[in-house]
């Protein structure tokens, strides 16, 4: 009992970057050996280079602060006219917008949330209400209302990707 309480101990111990780029190292000259070949300096020019391409995409690919105050703001005009037209409605994000992974080309997962909408009549309803609404908030999206869908939903989509 004492030698598995000493391995989930270690287990849990925290890795430093440095110490993983040691073992990933040795792992290689370790994999370069048993293929017949001799691990050598320079061997391995390519994984920075793999690396900075990498962290270039994903710095390119983050959304910038105009793009996130665009998506706010959709969010804002969405608010209102939610709360405007259906009484004690809401609107939640959720997904990437909430995790911090939302791109400028990501979707916008929007939840609202409306009393009376308890079965499938009164969300069909809702969805239609809603359907009329969103043009308002912003010309730039479509409006799609899939109420024959098993859980009907409703669509919003940018006419153009890229779009909040």
């Amino acid at each position: 009992s004492s030698s598995s309480s000493s391995s989930s101990s270690s287990s849990s111990t925290e890795v430093t970057p440095e110490e993983e780029i040691a073992r990933l190292e040795e792992m290689w000259a370790l994999h370069r050996r048993r293929e017949g070949g001799v691990s050598r300096p320079g061997d391995d020019l390519w994984l920075p280079r793999i690396t900075e391409e990498a962290e270039t995409v994903v710095r390119q690919s983050q959304a910038g602060d105009a793009h996130i105050a665009l998506r706010d703001a959709l969010v804002q005009r969405l608010q209102a006219a939610v709360e405007a037209d259906i009484r004690g409605g809401s609107v939640e994000l959720f997904g990437s917008a909430v995790t911090g992974l939302w791109t400028p080309t990501s979707d916008l997962d929007v939840c609202i949330l409306a009393p009376g909408a308890d079965d499938r009549h009164g969300r069909v309803r809702l969805l239609r209400k809603l359907a009329k609404i969103l043009p308002s908030v912003s010309v730039r999206h479509h409006v799609f209302l899939r109420k024959s869908a098993q859980v009907p939903i409703l669509r919003w989509a940018p006419r153009r990707p890229g779009l909040p």
